[in-house]
């Protein structure tokens, strides 16, 4: 059996290791005060080699958090997210989930409260729009869309003369104005922006996986790039090595998968699209349709 003194030595030795393992990111400003400025902020290996995280608070008082894996993380006070790989996807999701995107060289997805409108990129272009009333779906070959409903038995056709189905909203990078639209930004932001940074924490884990915890929210990312970010119940989930982005609230599920799946969920509401086709469904009225653009199924 060890003696008291060693185990003691021990605890000792563990409890300073783990106070060396987790930082502030205060602690590594080149500034006495480090909320008198916004500088890009992390640690310096002897070689002179910047080590990842690099937090920045920008003029407009939003907070930048510059990971490994070309991943940034753009926050606001009030908890706002938006998460860019560069050249790869962005997501967002605001403070109370009931605004959020996912953009992606296969699909974009933008829900706003009470509509999620959707394009899924394909030889033949998926379209969707999920709404109250039910699910509004067609490709973009098509001359019409159809419309599934659990007020209605089968899907309903409607003719695309009648109706809008444009998606020119979607062509565009509309997570930063999304993010700037909902977020509390702004010079007056500024200073309380400056005092989460000066909160903020961060510890390696032994398997190289970054844990961060700033502004009530948790940053975890792994030593191969994935990421999570987490003020449950939001959570935006990616993975830089395969493309994957997740975004989930109390109001919505949507992600992009690997090979070309996607999907997108709002309560009993669903969109599942693949190379096959697509398979949407409103409670129990489910229809499929395929990569042509022909209804295969309808119950």
């Amino acid at each position: 059996m060890p003696s008291d003194i060693s185990i003691q030595s021990l605890l000792t030795a563990k409890s300073e290791s783990s106070r060396r393992d987790h930082h502030k990111f205060s602690a590594a400003t080149p500034t006495n005060d480090p909320r008198s400025s916004a500088p890009l902020r992390s640690l310096r290996t002897e070689s002179g080699r910047i080590t990842y995280p690099l937090i920045y608070v920008s003029p407009a008082g939003s907070i930048s958090v510059i990971l490994a894996h070309a991943i940034i993380i753009e926050m606001s006070i009030d908890r706002c997210v938006r998460v860019v790989c560069h050249d790869k996807f962005a997501a967002f999701i605001n403070g109370r989930g009931t605004a959020s995107c996912i953009l992606h060289k296969k699909a974009r997805m933008l829900h706003t409260r009470d509509m999620v409108y959707t394009k899924f990129s394909a030889s033949n272009d998926r379209l969707a729009v999920i709404g109250n009333e039910g699910i509004l779906f067609s490709m973009s070959h098509l001359n019409e869309a159809f419309l599934v409903s659990s007020h209605i038995k089968g899907p309903s056709a409607v003719s695309l003369d009648t109706l809008d189905f444009s998606s020119g909203h979607l062509e565009n990078d509309f997570s930063i104005r999304l993010f700037y639209h909902e977020a509390q930004t702004g010079t007056q932001y500024t200073i309380v922006s400056k005092e989460i940074v000066h909160e903020a924490s961060y510890d390696r884990k032994p398997d190289g996986t970054l844990v961060m915890h700033i502004n009530g929210m948790t940053v975890r990312q792994t030593r191969i790039g994935d990421i999570a970010v987490d003020a449950r119940p939001r959570v935006i989930q990616c993975s830089p090595s395969v493309a994957s982005v997740h975004v989930r609230s109390s109001y919505i599920d949507m992600g992009v998968q690997e090979n070309e799946k996607a999907y997108v969920k709002r309560g009993l509401k669903r969109v599942h699209v693949s190379r096959s086709g697509m398979v949407v469904s409103d409670g129990n009225c489910i229809t499929s349709m395929d990569h042509f653009g022909r209804i295969v199924s309808s119950t």
